[in-house]
């Protein structure tokens, strides 16, 4: 997965912590675990008391929906509400598949991407979860997704289509169910970020100057706040 420049918030992580070694960053990703485990089980346990009591709780999903897509927007003044119209709901749809934090994913997107469906990195990934083409075919082979069609290459370098990854909802499909795989292997942590970020293989190396998991980690404590 490519990775491009952090955007600063201001909030959650303190700043030397974005410098800090494996450590210190493990630690804040233990208690980043807690609030967001905290946030997730407020919002499942008010969908469950919603059912439960007979009350319509469409609106309250339409309200989350509504939330992440400003959010998007915020984030990235050049998206249109129409290109990610119907993103908020794929995304707390495969959420809930995956049994996912649908605002870990959105930290996700967020440091690897800035919400550009169009982004690439200098190593080839593409779109919103920066995926690679070889991650997306052995996840579309894996899976059984329907209608991918690959990125195309350009004689030069580069791409000139980027085929079905180009596209926010088959991106994050693929990217989902990537991360999935990766949480299920290393746990809830910073190697399975790492993982998502480098590959599998390369999940363990401890690489000088790295803050990719403290990022994410600082991402998701704003994302907690803004989408609840």
């Amino acid at each position: 997965m490519g990775r491009l420049r952090m955007l600063d918030y201001g909030v959650g992580v303190p700043g030397r912590l974005q410098t800090a070694g494996p450590v210190a960053v493990f630690a804040v990703l233990v208690m980043l675990l807690g609030v967001v485990s905290a946030a997730v089980w407020g919002y499942r346990t008010g969908q469950r008391a919603g059912e439960a009591s007979g009350l319509n709780i469409s609106r309250s999903a339409s309200q989350i929906e509504g939330k992440i897509l400003a959010v998007i927007v915020r984030r990235n003044p050049g998206a249109t509400v129409r290109e990610f119209l119907r993103f908020p709901n794929q995304l707390m749809t495969e959420a809930d598949r995956l049994d996912l934090d649908f605002r870990y994913v959105m930290a996700l997107i967020e440091k690897e991407s800035e919400w550009r469906p169009a982004a690439v990195s200098p190593k080839g990934a593409i779109g919103l979860m920066q995926v690679m083409p070889d991650t997306a075919r052995l996840v579309v082979d894996k899976v059984k997704l329907a209608g991918y069609e690959p990125p195309v290459l350009a004689r030069g370098g580069g791409y000139v289509s980027l085929g079905s990854l180009g596209e926010p909802e088959f991106n994050l499909r693929v990217g989902m169910q990537f991360l999935r795989w990766q949480l299920d292997d290393f746990g809830l942590g910073p190697v399975a970020l790492r993982a998502y970020n480098r590959g599998p293989a390369k999940a363990t190396q401890r690489w000088p100057g790295d803050t990719y998991p403290a990022d994410v980690a600082q991402r998701l404590l704003v994302l907690v706040h803004e989408v609840r």
